[in-house]
């Protein structure tokens, strides 16, 4: 059967916006970032946070986001003097601050008294278990900010927590755009912002985003009128809430694809450093 010219320009239009986006995931996921785990004195503290978010000890890497957890209490001194340097250079650096309130205060205070470092990298957690260790990678992920997927690609500690960070806050987005007065112009927003939702957390697997996620846009793009029909008929039906209806159906639906991502992204073990 063939396709009309018309209907096919007018595809055509829809699909090639997304399929951009997902060359531009693509593109971000290749950036030179990383997270690399600095050894601050204490062995056993630096083999945990290791563990915790899937990173490597080793010399600090000028492009890496700097992690390190001192002795509770210790004199940070020389560490200091090692961060500085880092952010002189460009750098970030996050330290988790771990022990007793009075061990953590003297370890802020010596934070707070490096001009180069200050009390903005510190994250203090009572321990490295369970509660402290979700708070590191928050914290983490939030530092990394858009670095977060080429960081995440090779340390798979933080996988599972930058997929939720950035499921909500696209979700959120999609709810602020989908709350406009009219459906009609938001929806190729929306469609954008979920194909690089989509392609984003298929990333964080390791794997390059390529003709699944490609795919996956043409989807997008395929089901936005219906879940456009969708918000206009129940808007219709509560017309003095239609806003909050379309927040909240493209709240969900981005919400729902960003996990669905979630739950079939590859898993790839990152390179050793041998190998890289």
């Amino acid at each position: 059967m063939r396709v009309p010219p018309g209907l096919a320009r007018q595809a055509l239009s829809r699909v090639r916006p997304l399929v951009t986006a997902v060359a531009l995931s693509a593109r971000n996921a290749e950036r030179d970032a990383g997270v690399s785990i600095v050894d601050a004195g204490d062995p056993a503290l630096t083999a945990r946070l290791a563990e915790v978010l899937g990173a490597p000890v080793r010399a600090p890497v000028p492009t890496d986001l700097l992690v390190c957890a001192p002795a509770p209490g210790a004199d940070i001194g020389n560490l200091v003097h090692r961060l500085g340097a880092h952010r002189r250079n460009g750098g970030e650096v996050i330290v988790a601050v771990i022990g007793s309130p009075a061990a953590r205060r003297r370890v802020l205070r010596q934070l707070a008294a490096a001009h180069d470092v200050g009390v903005s990298t510190a994250v203090p957690v009572a321990s490295l278990a369970e509660a402290g260790a979700a708070t590191v990678r928050e914290a983490v992920v939030l530092r990394l900010g858009t670095f977060v997927v080429p960081a995440a690609r090779t340390a798979p500690g933080l996988r599972d927590t930058a997929a939720r960070s950035m499921v909500t806050r696209a979700a959120r987005r999609a709810a602020l755009v989908g709350a406009a007065p009219t459906s009609a112009p938001t929806t190729p927003v929306l469609s954008l912002m979920q194909a690089r939702l989509l392609s984003d957390v298929t990333a964080l697997g390791g794997a390059r985003p390529g003709p699944r996620e490609a795919g996956a846009a043409v989807g997008v793009a395929v089901a936005a009128p219906v879940f456009r029909g969708t918000a206009r008929t129940l808007s219709r039906a509560v017309p003095q809430a239609a806003w909050a209806v379309r927040a909240g159906v493209a709240y969900g639906v981005t919400r729902g694809l960003g996990i669905l991502a979630g739950r079939v992204r590859p898993h790839r073990s990152p390179p050793s450093e041998e190998d890289s």
